[in-house]
């Protein structure tokens, strides 16, 4: 590649003769991996009116500083097309690079109608120099060399039904997004990573509020009911007409909103960022009218976390995970500011600071965070032992002060009453400090001893909304009783607490979880309509004749590399086969194994109970229909645990205990991989570990009959440590895999009672065992968790579930509970191949590595395959459209994540209707001790 030590992006365009300002922005190609995103956007304002007087002509205009440009409405509908034409100018220098457009639309009405979208169309064109251009709605890619311009037009055309007489209004946005990089950024050809994730709920959750008063309780939903919502706050009046004005382009008097709510939600790319729902009294308006964030006020928009949005005045405060601190084992979470006139964005969180959960006091002039101490974070799983700051939300000394010691989710009852959560002993309480005079120690408790009371919500100086669990659970706890769900409640405090409580929640949902309540003040200052909203699944309608209604399981997200897609799988353990059109998992049991190929979704083995077969991998050999599996329980090193082979998947309907073969003769053996030939795998193994129940690396030399029948087993790796997760590399030359082999010997011997912690990636040369090379560990001193390596299918890079970026959100916030895993853990992309090129032991603090993944929920256990599977649901049948339905003779497709006997009333609730443990999302099995 020619050297370039700085190259320029031109990007420049118009829209119906309406210039733009060229954007000059930098690019260094000299590193093979630099890119950067350009967005240019414009939105496009139709407003389509069906007159009664002559010609039945509308006006549709795109901008109201454009004019009204007249069109003919055909019966009852309006077309609209927006062009844009994007001249793309790259400078010096070699790399590669895409470019494509994307649309929104807004429609005032829902449904088929009047106002309703019949449809819309994207299309995309770019050619580069002399060469054949192409037109796709996926984005075309190019080459880039110095002084090639490119040249790219993306369009919109919307149809809009008008059946009424009145105005019918649809706002349309086209963005164009061009990507360039270093010609080592771009695979050639594409790629998939699959992962699972625990603690995100198997179905969506969403906002509900519900008043105070007990007179006829019942829930309103505050969204759209559109994809996974939650973490939701009100937006005051006066912020709600600036939002509308803007999203608008009205200049008329205020509109009539009755409320509005920023909130989480996943629709877009599934990532986990801001949005915006205004709701009207207005019958030109929708009801509820949902805004993108980030695209409507120009922030960031690349991959990234979003949480905790609040309104401060003119602004809009919230957590976002877009900076990287450049430091291993820290959190990305930062809070910032965006102006809602202006767009102006500031970030406010100091540098080499880690900020969560801020709230603004009353007057909108402070903000209160939960901040990590100076070492940033250290591992803890569930009480994070923050600190609270205070600072001001404007000003050119924003004047951040400590007020409150190991406290978090702060929420402000006046301008210096502050109420926040805490852990003492073994519950969560709430608690409330006085910070007139600054600091303070002097934080009484306002919830009772003895049950868990978490993420407060203030209503005034003496009263907060809390959830709270009053019973704990235990592993074998099926079906919960109503104290033992997370449920939201109002405290008082007066000095002492003498007044029962409200119990808000019990009474519209008794058996469901709720989780992180705020509070909706009435316009008009009526105390009586006080409203607390929350966030729950929406297990309501979850019976057996509307399974299809459940989300589909297997889901793509953005992803930052190019040419690589990226799913998350419904399931634990992952497992492509080596043509990519198999999928196998496990169920959240560790009890069932299940495949979903092109006949469907099925299981193909069941145990006998949980936490008894999990790891499935496929034998690489091409069409050798064959599963290895570990057989045992996944998380306790004094247990037998063996590796056996499933084999002929597609003529078992249902493998038996008689029809698996063991490979292993007793020990705990895991994680098979097989070589790329199929002939051997390699595995970890407690044999030889003693009593301290250490594990070694070992090749099984005959992957058919493994110890017996004279089968040999070769030990590859030997120590008092720990080393698992391997995976064989595409060439055969390397084995990747975890170890702890690197920590101190004073650390102690177990990371919170869980596993001993410190662990790093490996690899080892699969010819030459002395050959062992540190790959990258979590933290300075290698503490953290740096797991389940699995190669690129080129053996250039590894996909890792690492806690690299440590936590993102306060984990009691989730749907925790003890028998789970840890509440953390992304997905990273790694560089090997240098390392590979050049293994000397050096220095490896350069290693370079991408954050693919930003979330809350714990992901883990990628896989990565060659063949870029599309939309899998397509191919794959959508697993199975309805509960029942057979495949091929195989056994009904029972949803892979309950238990078979509640299927008989529905999916995920108990005998009683009760939500069950699965709905939480969690492993259901008992406590990890490795």
């Amino acid at each position: 590649m020619a050297a370039a030590s700085q190259t320029f992006l031109l990007v420049y365009s118009s829209l119906l003769g309406a210039e733009l300002n060229a954007i000059k922005l930098g690019l260094n190609l000299a590193k093979p991996k630099a890119f950067l995103t350009v967005f240019w956007n414009q939105i496009a304002y139709i407003h389509a009116i069906k007159l009664v007087n002559a010609n039945n002509i509308g006006c549709t205009y795109f901008n109201p500083n454009i004019g009204c440009t007249k069109v003919r409405i055909t019966p009852s509908v309006v077309s609209a097309a927006v062009l844009a034409d994007l001249p793309l100018l790259v400078g010096e220098g070699l790399g590669r690079g895409r470019v494509w457009a994307r649309t929104q639309v807004w429609e005032p009405g829902s449904g088929s109608g009047p106002g309703s979208v019949l449809g819309s169309s994207l299309g995309c064109r770019s050619k580069a120099g002399a060469g054949p251009g192409c037109w796709s709605k996926d984005g075309c890619e190019f080459g880039v060399e110095s002084g090639v311009q490119v040249y790219a037009r993306g369009w919109v055309q919307v149809q809009v039904r008008n059946e009424s007489e009145v105005g019918v209004r649809v706002r349309v946005r086209v963005w164009v997004q061009v990507q360039v990089c270093g010609l080592g950024c771009m695979e050639t050809e594409k790629s998939s990573i699959a992962f699972f994730t625990t603690y995100r709920p198997p179905v969506p959750l969403d906002i509900y509020s519900q008043y105070i008063s007990n007179e006829n309780p019942h829930e309103v939903h505050m969204t759209d009911g559109v994809s996974y919502n939650y973490n939701g706050r009100p937006i005051p009046s006066n912020a709600l007409q600036t939002i509308h004005k803007r999203i608008s382009g009205d200049s008329d008097d205020d509109v009539d909103i009755s409320s509005g709510l920023v909130y989480v939600s996943e629709r877009k790319g599934n990532l986990e960022t801001l949005y915006i729902a205004l709701h009207y009294n207005n019958s030109d308006y929708p009801e509820v009218e949902t805004i993108d964030f980030a695209h409507e006020f120009g922030t960031f928009d690349g991959i990234r976390m979003e949480d905790s949005g609040c309104i401060a005045g003119d602004y809009l405060v919230y957590v976002t995970t877009k900076d990287n601190p450049h430091k291993h084992r820290f959190p990305w979470t930062s809070v910032y500011k965006t102006n809602l006139k202006t767009s102006e964005t500031q970030r406010l969180t100091p540098q080499g600071k880690a900020d969560l959960s801020p709230s603004v006091s009353p007057s909108g002039k402070k903000i209160a965070v939960a901040s990590f101490k100076e070492q940033g974070w250290e591992g803890e799983i569930e009480d994070l032992k923050t600190d609270i700051y205070v600072f001001n939300v404007d000003g050119p000394d924003l004047d951040r002060k400590m007020v409150i010691k190991n406290g978090g989710w702060p929420t402000w009852g006046s301008e210096n009453i502050l109420f926040f959560h805490r852990k003492v002993g073994n519950h969560w309480g709430v608690f409330r400090a006085d910070i007139s005079n600054g600091f303070t120690s002097d934080t009484p408790r306002v919830t009772p001893e003895g049950f868990h009371a978490m993420t407060p919500a203030a209503i005034d100086e003496t009263t907060v909304a809390v959830a709270t669990i009053r019973k704990e659970s235990k592993f074998d706890d099926i079906v919960r009783s109503v104290e033992q769900y997370r449920h939201i409640e109002v405290f008082y405090y007066s000095g002492t607490p003498n007044r029962d409580p409200i119990k808000i929640t019990p009474r519209t949902k008794p058996k469901a979880d709720h989780f992180n309540p705020f509070v909706i003040v009435d316009k008009g200052g009526d105390l009586n309509k006080i409203a607390i909203g929350y966030h729950r699944c929406k297990s309501d309608n979850l019976n057996v004749p509307e399974y299809n209604s459940m989300e589909r399981k297997i889901i793509q997200l953005d992803c930052p590399p190019p040419n690589v897609e990226l799913f998350r799988v419904q399931g634990v353990f992952p497992s492509f086969s080596r043509d990519g059109s198999r999928l196998a998992f496990v169920d959240n049991e560790f009890m069932r194994v299940w495949v979903a190929d092109n006949d469907g979704l099925y299981m193909v083995y069941q145990t006998e109970g949980p936490d008894n077969v999990f790891g499935p991998v496929w034998n690489q050999i091409e069409g050798r229909d064959e599963l290895f599996v570990c057989k045992g329980p996944a998380f306790n090193v004094k247990h037998e645990l063996d590796i056996c082979r499933l084999p002929n998947i597609r003529h078992h309907h249902h493998f038996q205990s008689k029809d698996i073969i063991q490979l292993t003769n007793g020990y705990n053996n895991a994680f098979p991989s097989p070589s790329p030939d199929g002939k051997r795998f390699v595995f970890r193994s407690a044999r030889d570990g003693g009593e301290d129940g250490y594990k070694n690396l070992y090749i099984m030399e005959n992957s058919q009959v493994g110890e017996f029948n004279n089968g040999k087993v070769t030990r590859l790796t030997n120590g008092a440590w720990t080393d698992t997760h391997c995976q064989w590399s595409p060439s055969g030359d390397w084995i990747v895999f975890s170890s702890t082999r690197d920590k101190p010997s004073n650390a102690p011997p177990s990371d919170n009672g869980l596993d001993p912690g410190y662990f790093a990636v490996y690899l080892v040369n699969a010819n030459n065992t002395h050959v062992v090379i540190k790959v990258l560990g979590s933290g300075d001193d290698l503490a953290g968790h740096v797991n389940h390596p699995f190669f690129s299918p080129d053996g250039k890079r590894i996909v890792v579930t690492a806690d690299l970026a440590a936590v993102s959100i306060d984990p009691i916030s989730l749907p925790l509970f003890t028998h789970s895993v840890r509440p953390y853990g992304d997905i990273f992309i790694i560089e090997i191949d240098d390392i590979l090129n050049n293994n000397d032991e050096k220095n490896r603090d350069d290693v370079k590595f991408v954050r693919v993944t930003h979330s809350r929920f714990e992901n883990g256990a990628a896989s990565w395959m060659k063949f870029s599977i599309g939309d899998p649901n397509e191919s794959w049948k959508k697993y199975v459209e309805q509960y029942g339905e057979h495949s091929k003779g195989r056994q009904p497709s029972l949803c892979p994540i309950i238990r078979p006997r509640m299927v008989q009333k529905s999916l995920h609730l108990n005998d009683d209707r009760g939500e069950s443990w699965h709905l939480t999302g969690h492993l259901c099995i008992r406590d990890r001790r490795c």
